[in-house]
């Protein structure tokens, strides 16, 4: 993993992620061809992140584990330092004198963090998915003259124009008065 994807990934808060993709995945139907151009470009960004974050989430649960075992071993090796008995501490006891250690709980926090930014990227993927989808259905769209074409019947624009016409006519008819 390279040190400088993982510190991209790091400048940002896992909150700022969430709008920065929200934004990113959005359409402007009316740039289609710019759109569809830069939607591998973005889907590989959004991808490499969001690969980044799943192996930081890995290593830091494997330092988390390792840290706590290592901890652990120490507190079952001599239980009497951390004020427990000394002959059998019970499991319960000595995972509580672990977890309120504080390389621990250090660890457990960069874990929990870098779980959020695997959470958070990890729907990247199926953002950009569906806006290949998006983009395809409005090109269709396009395709079909839906933008293009008026849905009014006949019948109804010249239900229209006579009201204008009639209308006009009682302005002038005011107007003479």
């Amino acid at each position: 993993m390279k040190n400088t994807m993982l510190d991209k990934l790091l400048k940002r808060t896992p909150e700022e992620w969430q709008e920065k993709l929200h934004k990113e995945a959005a359409v402007n139907k009316y740039e289609l061809a710019d759109e569809a151009a830069g939607q591998s470009q973005l889907f590989s960004n959004w991808a490499s992140l969001a690969a980044v974050a799943h192996i930081y989430r890995k290593q830091s649960e494997r330092d988390y584990e390792e840290i706590r075992a290592k901890k652990e071993l120490m507190v079952r090796a001599d239980p009497g330092f951390y004020g427990l008995e000394e002959k059998s501490p019970k499991e319960a006891a000595i995972k509580a004198v672990v977890l309120d250690m504080e390389s621990v709980k250090d660890a457990y926090k960069e874990f929990m963090e870098a779980y959020t930014y695997d959470k958070i990227l990890s729907i990247a993927e199926k953002t950009f998915e569906g806006r290949k989808t998006m983009l395809r259905l409005e090109g269709d769209l396009w395709l079909g003259e839906y933008y293009s074409t008026t849905t009014i019947k006949e019948e109804q624009v010249d239900r229209f124009r006579e009201k204008i016409s009639d209308s006009k006519n009682r302005r002038k008819r005011r107007v003479k008065k």
